[in-house]
């Protein structure tokens, strides 16, 4: 059963420069950039009919650009280390979409 969530990609160059503010240290292991996106909804453990049903309703959703701001960070342990999060201030165009 996959893990589903809902998400953006993020564009290359910003991806780029998001992981150049990574500090440097022995413990951290960057990810690629086309690896990171901004997470809308986490859906958890969902059977792949879902899965299918979701893909294919995505597929119909469009958005304008916006601007989104920074508004904290962290991280959270996953089953491969830790993984390091940027949230972001309320946006009334990303509660929209």
């Amino acid at each position: 059963m996959p893990r589903l969530f809902v998400a953006i990609d993020l564009p290359h160059e910003l991806a780029v420069d998001l992981l150049r503010t990574l500090p440097v240290h022995d413990g951290i292991r960057p990810t690629l950039p086309g690896q990171l996106h901004l997470t809308v909804r986490f859906l958890g453990q969902r059977d792949e009919a879902l899965a299918a049903r979701v893909a294919l309703g995505l597929r119909t959703v469009r958005a304008s650009a916006m601007t989104l701001q920074v508004d904290g960070v962290g991280r959270f342990r996953s089953v491969r280390g830790a993984v390091l999060w940027a949230g972001l201030s309320a946006s009334a165009p990303l509660a929209q979409l």
